[in-house]
């Protein structure tokens, strides 16, 4: 899935920095690397992974989206075992299936303070 974002001169240029000097091949990489960050950080102040179903279903949505690329473009070698059994409606069926319930999760937590306002607080969480 593409997608564009601005994130203004000081970190395009930070990215810039980072490619040449070899740490980072391409912009994705390091929007990958800066997305594991946020994820971590989420999860100590306790906004991600609340429930254990979450965990769950954000391990089998990365998984589905490895078996859709797979399916899509083939490597000679596989990483984490055969798909050729996997009919792909099915494949794209659990996929729109666990991509709906996350959405569903993140809808009952939405009452949380942004972190633009509020980046460092504790969660308020009465769930």
């Amino acid at each position: 899935m593409a997608f564009s974002a601005s994130i203004g001169p000081r970190y395009e240029k930070l990215i810039e920095y980072l490619m040449q000097i070899g740490r980072y091949e391409n912009r994705s990489e390091v929007l990958r690397s800066a997305m594991r960050l946020l994820e971590e950080h989420e999860f100590k102040l306790g906004y991600l992974y609340k429930e254990d179903e979450f965990k769950i279903l954000m391990s089998v949505y990365a998984r589905f989206e490895d078996i859709r690329r797979e399916k899509s473009f083939p490597r000679k070698i596989e990483k984490q075992g055969s798909i050729e059994g996997l009919d792909k409606d099915i494949v794209d069926d659990v996929h729109q299936f666990v991509d709906q319930r996350i959405d569903q999760i993140g809808k009952s937590y939405a009452d949380s303070p942004h972190a633009r306002i509020y980046p460092i607080s504790q969660p308020k969480i009465n769930k």
